[in-house]
């Protein structure tokens, strides 16, 4: 499970740091306001940001966030320039607790960059509270042990599934994805709840979402599928492969071969029956009874001689 208790952001300006802290309650929680420019979409895209999850809401990085974030800051007529700016948000998967800090704006910083902290937002800092840095958006991220996602898979106890992918690889299923059905983007959410779902790569990743979160079999049947028709496919390449070295085996000794069945199948009595091997116009029977024959008639010469 994904609790969201606390988030802070911070933004630095000329005129001092700006910002909010808001704790969340187990239950339902609204973020309201009397006006349409006082920070509510701030909040929701700085979880989603600190999540790296923010290609849900339309792009990777920092460019998906507000403009407090990056620009500048109005307070009342003033408008100051924002010089750095970042955010903390502080989760739990339902018995540990860790805090997320990424930045949105700071020097020398990639906004790829996630800092964990295996604490609350209040203890960091203080003795033997482990950080660690980690990063989004980069090859291998999802399965990376320094990759977030890959640590944020295992810190929710998801085991996420392996599904084929648009250039037949097979891959995990991304935590973007999973992530865009249960966070509703606000403006197309309520048209389509996966409107916000990322291209990723992933083929009929709408299906395999639904499914994932359904719990559905149809993702370990196809899985099964495929696994048999690969089986299959192997079949029948070692049974044409057998059946041309027997017909390079057989034509090393001048000696033809038929009746092989083009196809894999299990052979009975009669099929048996009906693969021939022949050597000049004869069966291969016919054409070693007249080998025997012509020995025993070399050897009767052979005891003429002696006498």
């Amino acid at each position: 499970m994904l609790r969201i208790r606390r988030l802070k952001t911070e933004i630095k300006t000329s005129n001092g740091v700006f910002g909010s802290d808001d704790k969340f309650t187990e239950g339902l929680n609204f973020i309201a306001s009397e006006d349409n420019t006082c920070g509510k979409s701030s909040i929701i895209a700085a979880i989603y940001y600190c999540l790296g999850l923010e290609e849900i809401i339309g792009g990777r990085g920092e460019k998906v966030l507000t403009s407090v974030y990056k620009t500048s800051i109005e307070e009342g007529e003033s408008v100051w320039p924002v010089l750095e700016s970042g955010a903390y948000l502080e989760i739990s998967n339902g018995k540990d607790v860790i805090t997320i800090y990424r930045a949105a704006k700071m020097e020398n910083r990639d906004s790829k960059l996630i800092t964990v902290c295996h604490s609350e937002l209040d203890d960091i800092g203080k003795p033997n509270i482990l950080c660690e840095d980690m990063y989004v958006h980069m090859p291998n991220s999802a399965v990376n042990k320094k990759g977030f996602h890959s640590f944020l898979e295992t810190f929710l106890h998801i085991e996420l599934p392996l599904v084929p992918a648009s250039d037949d690889a097979i891959r995990k299923l991304y935590l973007q994805l999973i992530f865009s059905g249960m966070f509703i983007e606000q403006k197309h959410g309520w048209a389509d709840l996966l409107s916000g779902m990322p291209v990723l790569g992933i083929r009929e990743s709408k299906k395999r979402v639904l499914e994932f979160i359904l719990r559905l079999d149809t993702l370990e049947n196809e899985k099964k599928k495929d696994y048999l028709r690969t089986s299959e496919s192997n079949i029948k390449h070692k049974w044409e492969s057998l059946v041309k070295e027997l017909i390079i085996y057989t034509n090393r000794e001048s000696c033809t071969i038929s009746g092989l069945p083009a196809s894999p199948k299990l052979l009975s009595e009669d099929d048996f029956s009906k693969i021939l091997i022949s050597k000049d116009n004869d069966s291969i029977e016919e054409y070693i009874e007249d080998l025997n024959e012509q020995y025993k008639e070399l050897g009767l010469m052979n005891s003429t001689f002696a006498a």
